[in-house]
């Protein structure tokens, strides 16, 4: 999988080692401490941040608010987002803004790394972008965790609905992840030309965020004539594809 075109000019800031990193990162699977939780960061109380020079510290937690992990730290939420992969995303993030990075004091206690942002960029939308390369990345991988619900904790431009996507399931008895079992169901297919944002997301392989995108897909370009017309649709392929076509009917 290739570095997506809208996360180009983050990804082309960072030194050729840490680029190296990034792409080699991406073909790793999840470890067995990865799932779902929250990667949020924060700003600190006692910063004078402006919009173009800032410092941002990076977290993750599988707490269900992830807002007081954040008070313990004396700082100020700046986003949070809610992830299938928690560990991984919480990794991209730290990679793609590696180029921001410093090491320096806080409360005179400890060392931690934070990220000096010294010029203008929109983080909410760069870590929407990279949250959604996550997930497709892992897609295969992804495990339920009851214990963390929907947060009102997420960032303020990539909102989530109660809709996620059938997620995989992990097998305990040998300790990794496995895929689903993939369930057809033809008696009632879901129409890709009238049915709702949420109907579309309960299509297996498709979450809140591709079933956005193909309603804005056919509200520009009209209906679809046929089924694999779906894969039009930016980030539905072949393999999605495969996975929702005894599901959908035009």
């Amino acid at each position: 999988m290739n570095i997506p075109a809208e996360l180009l000019p983050l990804f082309n800031k960072n030194t050729q080692e840490t680029k190296v990193k990034i792409l080699s990162l991406i073909t790793d699977f999840p470890s067995e401490t990865d799932g779902v939780g929250f990667v949020y960061a924060f700003k600190s109380d006692e910063d004078n941040n402006t919009k173009n020079n800032f410092y941002m510290k990076l977290g993750r937690t599988t707490r269900r608010n992830p807002e007081q992990r954040v008070l313990e730290q004396n700082g100020n939420m700046f986003f949070c987002q809610k992830s299938s992969f928690n560990k991984k995303f919480e990794r991209f993030v730290h990679l793609f803004f590696r180029y921001a990075r410093e090491i320096r004091v806080f409360n005179n206690k400890n060392e931690i790394e934070w990220f000096h942002f010294t010029t203008n960029i929109n983080v909410y939308k760069y870590v929407a972008l990279i949250h959604e390369f996550v997930e497709d990345i892992y897609e295969p991988y992804k495990v339920v965790d009851k214990r963390v619900k929907v947060s009102k904790y997420v960032s303020q431009t990539y909102k989530f609905d109660d809709i996620y996507e059938p997620y995989k399931v992990v097998d305990k008895k040998v300790n990794r992840y496995v895929p689903k079992v993939l369930k057809s169901d033809n008696s009632d297919l879901i129409n890709i030309n009238t049915a709702s944002l949420r109907e579309l997301a309960t299509l297996d392989g498709i979450a809140y965020k591709l079933a956005k995108r193909i309603v804005d897909y056919r509200e520009t370009y009209g209906d679809f004539e046929c089924i694999s017309d779906v894969m039009r649709v930016p980030y539905i392929k072949e393999i999605r594809f495969a996975k929702m076509k005894h599901q959908i009917t035009v």
